[in-house]
């Protein structure tokens, strides 16, 4: 798995796609793009576009720009899926567009759907102290 996002070096993301092509890319919708623009990505191949966070990704206009523009550089083949926690109704018809026969997955927070087993902890840190609590943590548990 790769990942690629802006505020990093573009070089770095380029010898990367040129050692070996990704099997599976997490990307930021700019960088995502500039490097398929550019040539160095390649989606002629794709099976499968997932949008995590698509309301927020869409909601925006120059992302929503950004995602279609990559949407429209994948083969028209490929396996849509997009997520939110928070979706709204007109969020929903946007999101909708971008999908073949869509299936739609809802949780009502009226049903008091609770998932048993999930813990979380919040921790008041300096940033120079979260990797090493996490670490800590994950050791623990």
């Amino acid at each position: 798995m790769n990942v690629m996002y802006g505020g990093e070096p573009v070089k770095e993301h380029i010898k990367i796609l040129e050692k070996k092509p990704p099997t599976i890319l997490v990307g930021t919708p700019g960088r995502v793009l500039a490097l398929a623009r550019a040539g160095h990505l390649d989606m002629k191949n794709l099976k499968h576009f997932v949008l995590d966070e698509c309301d927020k990704m869409l909601e925006a206009l120059d992302m929503r720009q950004d995602v279609q523009s990559i949407f429209k550089l994948t083969p028209h083949s490929k396996q849509v899926q997009m997520f939110s926690a928070t979706m709204s109704g007109g969020m929903r018809g946007i999101c909708k567009k971008f999908m073949k026969t869509p299936f739609e997955i809802t949780i009502d927070n009226e049903t008091g759907l609770t998932l048993h087993g999930l813990q979380q902890y919040y921790l008041k840190l300096d940033e120079n102290q979260k990797n090493r609590k996490l670490v800590d943590m994950l050791d623990a548990l």
